[in-house]
């Protein structure tokens, strides 16, 4: 399975995807940023989609991130065969997520000849778990592969976040980077992977997925766990393949060093150091050269001897070889050829300046050299010449050098942009504001919002680029993150913007006063240890999600910083400090419990209403009580919803404050759900984005227990008695409803035995016919009129009274089947779930689950009438 996450899927929704033009067939993964499904194309190929959803997010435009990585992820991925090849994205806004179709990995056990209802992607994980260690061959072979895949990445500037051995699948034998849905634009440092595969700085940037891949290296020749890291194998293999062996394990160690400054500078350039490793000669065939050429050295010595003994000549020919005319020994010493890009660098071998490259340096001692390249604005390099032979030219693997020219005390100094930095006591300040020129180089993409032109040095015009406050911050992150991978900043330093005062512009237009020019200072970043109480809260910095807390940014910009803290059941928490240079701020949030509703879980409001989840709604579990009414209808000086014909305040049906409210109009309704709205807003029960409102009649079937076929509909005219001999109680095909025994209460508050001999007559005078199938039945519910809310069978969702007690209204009016029924009725309310005054007889149409009651204007009001709200989104 092509998934995120080498752990079995916790939740494997069974509701597939609509995807165009394929049959989704199952889902075969899911991880932290989505789910991936089989599928079949139109033209019969398999294939894996991967669907990313909007509800995994917290906020939008984290959203819209990973969608614009994979927008630029596409185009560039089927130019390399590292990378797992993305064949059509698109998204479906309607139902909130988006999805790219991937080709399929090879079968785990089968290879490319893939079973779907079988398969099990074939992954670097999988092998690993068969093998436990995979040869020193196969390592750098696949290392090759992988290493050309993220130089591709890297050089369209995106970078993988998450190289991991269960990220790399293999299609028809060969590896791939796969699980791309956490491909970002270089440098966006939020904080995903896996424990022991993110380097010490975090990830985000090109040298941390190339210690990602020399962790899997190292796990894959090892054996080891990547959190034994440099723990060698106990097994070191043949003797033949120690010098390919020793040569893959520099390769781990460089890549995996815990110093940026240390690892490979490019991806491109570990995947030459893996060649190079590949190319190493098998040990039995150098004991074989030491063989043949211990004959020559014992001649050598002999010769060595000899000639010491004759004074430094030899005796034939005269003088021939030495003496005082001869020039002594016999050499033991090589040649190495040196070139290095850029040409020009100091060549040093045992603390020795020999020249500068290109250059062959003689009388280097036989065996290994090793030399260090130095060059002005650029890292030492060392290089390591083995095989070095008497008499013999070795010509070493070209050395390309490292740019580093960072800001050095006292000194001044120049960035990528050409832009002069002043040495202050303490950071380097540049000279001039940051112009138009290197705005747009830094940041293209982004539109300017003005520019002012100010004359410099030497009568030089310039174009300061005037932006709001957060671009600036933006084009000091961006800068720095380039300006770290090409040398010319250490790691672990940053750009701050200092505001540029201009001259006043008694005619500048108002809507630029919020903007800014600004200079840049280059310093030292700083660090922020971050706590609360309780722990484990999220920690967002903007839209970046970066961890839970405590925990510590290692390296963060100089300047303000605000972090907002999050956790379920809490109020969210903003706290600020400003980083220093080099220092580390220490914040901590004590976090409040919250009021709000929490996503999927049951709540209680102000009013003690308790609400139920049920899908993406919270559904009131019973219906809207006298005491929750009460004060809006005094604010609102309406009827206080209770049956009071003699207007004394008195219930004539013995109504208390827990009895759902009757008498009320569907407008009554509708104006208590944006009262109660606006009075939660105010005091911090509901966020902005929540209103209560009454259910739709899809949200109310649902709820019930009914399903969604009959939403397909247009109108709940056309949906009326849809499915016949449904009921809201359980068993839902029982007829009549289940009665009370010693341990169950009664289904329902329904027209009952109690009911029919009361002496107020709440049934009125039925027929004879209707009083024996009510004694029939022998249902008895123990209560006359309403009861109150909560005493009987809660349905499965954790809802009561979804049937009974009193008819509900629904958001909608009753309609006219699409055109086809009865016109007047098409603006009439329509109520749901059937009272305490429908008598159990056989006319049970009114107790099915799809039943609708059309009530006109005038009619709404009655003694068997109220509502229940649900808290939803607002409907745009």
């Amino acid at each position: 399975m092509q998934s995120s996450s080498s752990n079995p899927p916790s939740t494997i929704r069974t509701e597939a995807p609509r995807i165009p033009d394929h049959e989704v067939l199952r889902c075969i993964g899911k991880g932290s940023y989505g789910e991936v499904w089989l599928a079949r194309s139109l033209t019969g190929s398999l294939r894996a989609i991967k669907v990313v959803r909007r509800e995994d997010f917290e906020l939008d435009r984290t959203f819209e991130r990973e969608f614009e990585g994979i927008m630029r992820f596409e185009p560039i991925s089927r130019d390399q065969p590292g990378l797992v090849h993305i064949l059509h994205v698109g998204r479906n806004d309607e139902e909130g997520f988006y999805y790219y179709v991937m080709e399929l990995g090879d079968d785990r056990e089968t290879g490319s000849r893939v079973d779907p209802g079988e398969y099990e992607a074939r992954t670097m994980g999988s092998d690993r778990t068969v093998k436990k260690r995979l040869s020193v061959q196969e390592c750098v072979d696949h290392g090759i592969v992988l290493a050309d895949g993220l130089s591709h990445l890297h050089e369209h500037g995106l970078t993988h976040r998450d190289i991991k051995p269960s990220n790399i699948i293999f299609v028809n034998g060969k590896p791939k980077l796969a699980d791309i849905g956490l491909v970002a634009a270089a440098g966006q440092m939020t904080f995903v992977g896996t424990e022991g595969f993110v380097p010490p700085e975090g990830p985000g940037a090109p040298a941390a997925d190339i210690y990602s891949l020399g962790m899997v290296l190292y796990e894959l020749s090892t054996g080891n766990d990547r959190l034994q890291f440099p723990e060698l194998a106990n097994d070191l293999g043949s003797v033949a393949q120690r010098p390919m062996r020793q040569a893959l394990n520099d390769v781990i160690c460089k890549a995996c060093a815990p110093s940026v400054r240390k690892r490979y500078s490019s991806a491109r350039h570990m995947a030459e150091a893996l060649r190079a490793a590949g190319k190493m000669k098998y040990g039995r065939r150098r004991w074989m050269r030491k063989l043949v050429m211990l004959p020559v050295l014992s001649a050598i010595l002999a010769f060595g001897i000899v000639t010491w003994r004759h004074g430094g000549t030899m005796p034939w020919p005269p003088g021939g070889f030495g003496g005082p005319n001869g020039g002594g020994f016999l050499s033991l010493t090589g040649s190495v050829s040196l070139t290095s890009e850029p040409p020009g660098a100091d060549i040093i071998y045992e603390g020795r300046v020999l020249g500068q490259t290109p250059r062959t340096v003689p009388k280097i001692d036989v065996g290994t050299a090793i030399f260090t390249l130095r060059h002005n604005r650029y890292l030492d390099a060392s290089v390591s010449v083995s095989g070095v032979s008497p008499g013999e030219t070795v010509t070493a693997q070209p050395a390309v050098l490292q740019f580093y020219d960072p800001p050095r005390p006292g000194q001044l100094w120049e960035n990528s942009l050409q832009m002069q930095f002043a040495a202050t006591p303490t950071d380097h300040l540049s000279k001039q504001p940051v112009s138009i020129e290197h705005f747009r180089e830094i940041m293209p993409d982004v539109m300017f919002s003005d520019v002012l032109a100010e004359e410099g040095e030497g009568g030089k015009v310039i174009y300061i680029v005037r932006v709001p406050e957060p671009e600036a911050i933006r084009f000091c992150d961006f800068l720095a993150a380039r300006d770290i991978k090409e040398g010319f900043l250490p790691e672990g330093y940053c750009y701050r913007h200092e505001i540029y005062q201009t001259k006043p512009d008694p005619e500048a237009d108002p809507a630029t006063k919020d903007l800014i020019c600004f200079r840049l200072i280059a310093e030292k970043s700083g660090s922020v240890q971050i706590d609360s109480t309780p722990q484990a809260v999220r920690i967002f910095e903007g839209d970046e999600k970066l961890e839970v807390t405590p925990f510590t940014i290692p390296l963060h910009r100089t300047g303000l910083i605000t972090l907002v803290l999050k956790k379920e059941g809490y109020q969210e928490k903003t706290v600020t400090g400003t980083v220093k240079s080099g220092e580390t701020l220490k914040l901590f949030a004590e976090l409040s419990p919250s009021l709000m509703p929490v996503p999927r879980k049951p709540w209680t409001n102000s009013l003690g209403m308790m609400f139920q989840p049920v899908d993406d709604l919270l559904f009131s579990a019973w219906e809207t009580r006298v005491k929750d009414y009460a004060a809006f209808a005094k604010e609102a000086n309406r009827s206080p919803g209770i049956v009071d014909a003699n207007k004394d305040g008195q219930s004539d049906i013995g109504q208390t404050e827990l009895h759902p409210v009757v008498n009320v109009t569907r407008a009554d309704a509708v104006a208590y759900c944006q009262w109660l709205t606006v009075r939660e807003r105010a005091s911090n029960h509901i966020p902005a984005e929540l209103e209560y409102r009454l259910p739709t009649d899809g949200e109310w079937s649902f709820a019930a227990g009914s399903g969604r076929g009959a939403d397909r509909l247009p109108d709940p005219a056309a949906r009326h008695n849809s499915n016949r001999n449904e009921y809201p109680w359980l068993p839902s095909w029982v007829w009549p409803p289940p009665v009370a025994d010693a341990t169950t209460p009664a289904a329902a508050n329904l027209g009952d035995l109690s009911a029919l001999h009361a002496k107020e007559k709440p049934l009125g005078n039925l027929l004879q016919k209707p009083i024996n199938e009510l004694e029939d039945w022998k249902y008895n519910d123990g209560t006359v009129f309403t009861s109150p809310v909560g005493q009987y069978v809660k349905n499965p969702l954790g809802l009561y009274d979804m049937s009974g007690n009193v008819w509900e209204f629904i958001a909608e009016d009753f309609g006219d089947n699409g055109g086809k029924g009865k016109a007047e009725f098409a603006k009439y309310a329509v109520t749901r779930g059937a009272s305490w005054a429908e008598a159990v007889t056989n006319d049970r149409q009114r107790f099915w689950t799809q039943y609708r009651r059309a009530v006109p204007p005038d009619k709404e009001a009655d003694p068997a009438t109220g509502f229940r709200l649900v808290l939803a989104p607002i409907r745009k």
